[in-house]
């Protein structure tokens, strides 16, 4: 199951319809799922466990580096298991791909010279795409260009991250990222993320 997928009413429908049926036709129905960045709890589960980057919750997966780190969270009404991953690598990548992107946008807006608020607001939008509007603000008192430091540590928050959430209890790690491996595959997980960049991510 995709991000795209991913809405509370649609849990819960699943949920709730495999519930509702005959025990003959009941499926079990188990689900892994990635959880979209967009969504508060997402933020919430990554600062709650900013402590992922110790030691003990660093481990191998083929050839990569990650941390990981379970928590039960509640969706739709419904008990579910939170597995947190963090790969540092990709961390790393997707900052100084943000960062490079950033100051390019920053520079043909500094170079444009707004001279107020309507003018910066009108170069923006027809020049900046969307996923980077909301990393520029205009200064009225000193006539400049300066950056929306608090959305910018925004999007730096869940770089490197992805989460999978599952109502599948006591899975090993391995076992959903295998899962979802074969499904849609890790580097999809942060390929979305950088086509964030390019999009109305975040």
């Amino acid at each position: 199951m995709d991000k795209g997928f991913f809405s509370v009413s649609n849990i819960s429908g699943l949920l709730e319809s495999d519930t509702s049926a005959s025990l003959s036709n009941r499926r079990n129905l188990s689900l892994i799922i990635p959880l979209p960045f967009s969504l508060k709890l997402s933020k919430e589960l990554i600062i709650n466990n900013s402590d992922i980057r110790q030691l003990q919750y660093m481990f191998k997966y083929n050839e990569e580096i990650l941390f990981h780190k379970v928590v039960p969270t509640v969706i739709a009404g419904k008990a579910f298991e939170a597995h947190i991953f963090l790969n540092e690598k990709a961390e790393v990548e997707l900052r100084h791909l943000f960062f490079s992107k950033l100051l390019v946008y920053e520079s043909m807006i500094t170079k444009n010279k707004p001279e107020d608020e309507e003018t910066f607001e009108t170069y923006l939008n027809q020049e900046i795409p969307d996923s980077f509007k909301k990393y520029f603000l205009f200064d009225a008192a000193k006539k400049t260009v300066v950056r929306n430091e608090a959305k910018i540590n925004e999007y730096l928050l869940k770089s490197g991250f992805f989460i999978l959430v599952t109502n599948k209890a006591n899975l090993q790690k391995e076992d959903v990222l295998s899962y979802y491996r074969e499904k849609d595959g890790i580097g999809k997980i942060f390929d979305t993320t950088k086509n964030e960049l390019d999009t109305n991510g975040y």
